[in-house]
This record gives C-alpha cells, sequence and structure tokens, in this order.
C-alpha cells in the first residue's frame, strides 16, 4: 500500500492536465526520423522485459483479499424503439410481456444524485410513449424477459462477491453504506438495477427499499451526453447522421433498403433495424424474411456506426474517447483510490445500471473493446484485490471473462499499471462538463484541430433532430 500511495501521491497534481492531452503521440511524431523509430523500438522490447517480471509475479486470486469491485451493466431485453419502414409488425403483446415479476418484486426508490430528494423527470419516457407496438407494448421498455436476465445476472453477482466482500447477505438502509447503486434516470435501467439487487439477495432478504441514485438528463455521464455537450454532438454526427462518409457504408447501406424495396430516396438507419432484429429474436418473434440476406451486413454496419457515434472515428479516438467514456473510467479509478486511502464513504461494491452506449466507449476506454455490439444484461466488471503485503491489484471481466487492459499482458495487474495505462483515458465530470460549456482551455492542438473539425462537420452537415431522441441510447 505505501508503495501504491507513494506513486499515486506523485501522480495526483497532474491528473487534471494528463486527462486531456490523451494523445501520446501527434502525428508529427509520427513521421519523425527512423532514429526516432528505433528508440521506440528499443523502449517497446524494454515494456516487453518489464511486462515479463510483471507476469511473473501475477499472484493467484486465492491468495488475495477482495476489497471493491465496480459492475457497469447493460439492461436487459426490451421492446424496440422504433418500426422498421416496410416490413410487417410483429405483434408484442402487453399481457405477457409486460408486469413484473414476483421474483424481481421489490420496492426501491429513486434519487436524484446531486440532491434535492426523488428523482428528477424522465423526459425521454414521454418520448418513447409517443410509439405503441401492436399488442400494446410501447417503446424501450423492460420486459418479463429483460427483468428474467437480469435477476439472473444479480444471482451470479451475490454468488460470487456478497461472501467474498463481507457483505451482509439482508439489505438494508445500513447496506448503503458499502454499497453504491447507480443508473440512467431511464426505466429501462432503472428496473435493471432493481432486478440486479432482487437477483443478489433475494426479494425475502431485502428489508428496507432499494435506494438508486440518478441524475437529470443535463448532468448525466453514464453514456456520452450529445443532446447537452456541443463537442459530443460533433463525434456523435459522424456515426449517426453521417454515416454515408463512412467507407463503403453508402453501398451497404442501399442494399439493406434494396431488400426491403426502398430506393436512395429514404434515408433508412441500419442501427433502427438491428435493434428491430434483436428485440425479435429476443423474444422469439419472427424475423422479416426480406432482411435474411443482409443480416450480417446490417449487423456489422450497425455495429460501426454506434462505435463511431459513441467513440468517434478510429483515427481520433485517443483524443474523443476522453470525452465519451473517460468520466466513467475516472469513477472506476475514484472508487479504487478510496478503498485505499481507506476514507469513510469508500464502497465494497458499486453498480451501474446503463446502455450499451455505455459499455462501447468504456471498453474502448481500457483498450478492451473487441467491435461487437455488448448484448442485453452484459457487464464489466473491475475488482480490486489487496495482497498479504498491503499491494493492490485489479482484474478486469467483460460478460464474465477475464480481458486484458490496454498494453497489459496479463488480465490481473497491479494498482500502478492498471492507473498507468488507463488514467490517460479518465476525465473527472467537472472537467468533462467545463470542457463540454467551453469553460476550459483544450490544452493539445490535436484535440483542438480534430475537434474544431468535428464542430465544423457538424454544423456544416447535421441533418434534422426530429426523432432523432433516444437512439442514442440503446
Amino acid at each position: 500500500m505505501k508503495r501504491y500511495m507513494a506513486s499515486r501521491l506523485a501522480k495526483i497534481v497532474g491528473i487534471t492536465f494528463s486527462s486531456y492531452v490523451a494523445v501520446k503521440y501527434t502525428r508529427e511524431q509520427l513521421k519523425r526520423t527512423n532514429v526516432f523509430a528505433s528508440e521506440i523500438k528499443n523502449q517497446k522490447e524494454s515494456d516487453g522485459i518489464e511486462g515479463e517480471i510483471e507476469n511473473s509475479r501475477t499472484p493467484n486470486l486465492d491468495s488475495l483479499k477482495l476489497r471493491n469491485v465496480q459492475i457497469f451493466f447493460r439492461h436487459g431485453a426490451r421492446t424496440p424503439l422504433k418500426f422498421i419502414p416496410g416490413v410487417e409488425e410483429a405483434f408484442w403483446d402487453a399481457r405477457f410481456l409486460m408486469g413484473s415479476l414476483p421474483h424481481a418484486d421489490i420496492e426501491y426508490e429513486v434519487h436524484n444524485i446531486h440532491g434535492g430528494g426523488r428523482q428528477p423527470p424522465q423526459d425521454l419516457e414521454s418520448h418513447y410513449a409517443k410509439t405503441r407496438f401492436k399488442g400494446g407494448c410501447i417503446a424501450g421498455q423492460l420486459t418479463q424477459l429483460g427483468q428474467s436476465q437480469m435477476v439472473d445476472l444479480g444471482r451470479s453477482i451475490g454468488k460470487k462477491y456478497l461472501k467474498s466482500l463481507d457483505l451482509n447477505p439482508e439489505y438494508s438502509a445500513s447496506s448503503e453504506q458499502d454499497i453504491f447503486i447507480r443508473s440512467t434516470n431511464i426505466n429501462r435501467t432503472i428496473l435493471s438495477a432493481k432486478c440486479v439487487v432482487a437477483g443478489m439477495f433475494g426479494c425475502n432478504n431485502v428489508k428496507d427499499p432499494l435506494k438508486i441514485l440518478v441524475s437529470k438528463r443535463a448532468t448525466e455521464i453514464l453514456y456520452p451526453n450529445q443532446h447537452h455537450c456541443h463537442l459530443l454532438k460533433a463525434v456523435w454526427t459522424a456515426g449517426w447522421v453521417d454515416f454515408d462518409k463512412l467507407a463503403g457504408f453508402k453501398d451497404d447501406r442501399l442494399s439493406v433498403q434494396s431488400a426491403l424495396g426502398f430506393t436512395d430516396d429514404i434515408n433508412v438507419n441500419i442501427c433502427d433495424c438491428r435493434d428491430v432484429l434483436v428485440a425479435r429474436q429476443a423474444h422469439g418473434l419472427a424475423l422479416p424474411k426480406q432482411l435474411a440476406p443482409v443480416m450480417s451486413v446490417i449487423e456489422d454496419r450497425a455495429t460501426q456506426m454506434i462505435t463511431v457515434a459513441t467513440c468517434g472515428l478510429e483515427s481520433e479516438r485517443q483524443s474523443t474517447v476522453p470525452l465519451t467514456g473517460g468520466p466513467m473510467v475516472y469513477l472506476v479509478l475514484h472508487h479504487m483510490d478510496s478503498v485505499v486511502m481507506n476514507k469513510s464513504d469508500s464502497k465494497k461494491m458499486c453498480l451501474y445500471s446503463c446502455h450499451d452506449s455505455s459499455l462501447i466507449p468504456l471498453l474502448e476506454a481500457i483498450g478492451s473493446f473487441d467491435n461487437k455490439w455488448p448484448p442485453y444484461a452484459a457487464s464489466v466488471t473491475f475488482e480490486l484485490y489487496e495482497d498479504d503485503n498491503g499491494e493492490f491489484w485489479v482484474r478486469t471481466l467483460y460478460l464474465d471473462e477475464e480481458i486484458k487492459v490496454r498494453n497489459c499482458d496479463s488480465a490481473i495487474v497491479t494498482l500502478d499499471k492498471f492507473h498507468d495505462e488507463v488514467n490517460a483515458y479518465a476525465m473527472s465530470p467537472e472537467q468533462f462538463w467545463a470542457r463540454c460549456h467551453g469553460k476550459e482551455a483544450i490544452v493539445d492542438p490535436l484535440m483542438d484541430k480534430i475537434l474544431q473539425e468535428l464542430i465544423q462537420i457538424s454544423r456544416s452537415g447535421l441533418r434534422s433532430k426530429k426523432d432523432t431522441d433516444g437512439q442514442y441510447l440503446q
């Protein structure tokens, strides 16, 4: 612990600055002479030796004490957000698909994380209510299948962590001292959080109403908040609005439209198509036969769209990902530091109920995104351990499988190493909003150039905002 604390104290002063300077090598640096390239090669070889040393002392988990777990999870299965034009509607029977499951039926309260009492208004739900499907279901709502998926996730979490974290097997108001529960202010994520806790403890062991913390939309950081950050509006535009500018995209889009019987006069959103197809498939509803030949095209291009919309263009991600996934990375580091420093408000467990548009930039920020769309109930887990010598270790998992953080050869690394590799992508909420509101200068010239270009694209190419609300949150 002493070793870690000395390292952290040396870094704390520079956190604000390093959070902004996300680009390690500028384009100009990459064009330097072969001599510089040789130096980089020698440095990489040196780093490789250090990595081998790091791996050689990777401890056995059984010898470590678990101190903190943070889990970011996508909500469970839900109704679609939209219709696919030219495709016959499925019958979304609300009598069988909606309603609370008995084994997930616990009392809960939703509170504003910034104070002021109970839940702030959910302006997005009124948008979803405008879309009603055959059978009575409305758009974007957690179904009973989705609830069941989240209960199962909660059972898995409870089995793995309640005992190892020395948590009380009964949930009560005092559990808030050890467990932090955060959700986006949307019904499907709030209910998903409730179901996870019901699965963790069992309904009979939840003695007091569950407290779920949310933020109003204007201050949300658990997804790339493009509606309230002009810089992210520019990033979002490249993937969600100006997608035809992506290499080969227009031809693929036209092939999907041709399968639907449309010409280029109608611009079909491929992500909307995927959303309906995945929701139907999850609930056992028939898939439209005319789209069978282009299913792989829809999957690949939709994934490309949401990745660019939430992370930026691939060549610019060292600059854009700190804005989209950086606030979540900051939360992870912040809670780990609180545990290491034995702060009175430190938590044993942090649960974040969010979206695929949250997990993608988070995974990209830690260098672990596999370019596959996160499924319903997907989760990213960060485990913090301490060994007998007071040294801290981090293990990272995705879909309950170990993953390696950027530049790491093992899924289990020292906390120092974890900090070193992800800190450049971390951005505190205060820093994020200062940037978004133009109150903080951009200190990196390359980032400034990139973002100014993106802003220009947004101003010149942004199509009508009509009917884009809510598409970003999948």
